[in-house]
């Protein structure tokens, strides 16, 4: 009987532990699944700042060297005839004309004006 006893109080305790053990099992698959879901987000945000920063890269290179023909362009520039010169935008004015607007100035002197 005493035998009996033991038997049955190992018995209750391995279906306790086995549930417990089941429990934990539980958890830990729930849990494992939350971060691989978790994993997953952040490496999707990480793809993504990657292709940003790849993207920003390309516009500063771009940028880097747009501003490198701009000073190469000005230092050549300056080593040309057209040192000193003036770049005038807009029609470029009638032959028949001087700078004087239609003559008047020609016109005015003979008068005495």
């Amino acid at each position: 009987m005493f035998n009996d006893l033991q038997l049955n109080a190992k018995l209750t305790k391995a279906v306790a532990d086995l549930q417990e053990e089941k429990e934990l099992n539980r958890s830990l698959v729930a849990n494992q699944a939350t971060w691989h879901q978790r994993v997953s987000q952040l490496e999707t945000q990480m793809q993504q700042i990657r292709d940003e920063k790849d993207t920003s890269i390309r516009d500063l290179q771009e940028q880097l060297q747009d501003i490198m023909l701009y000073f190469d362009a000005q230092e050549k520039c300056k080593n040309t005839e057209l040192e000193g010169g003036q770049v005038m935008l807009g029609a470029s004015p009638s032959p028949g004309r001087s700078g004087d607007s239609s003559g008047k100035g020609a016109r005015n002197k003979k008068r005495g004006k």
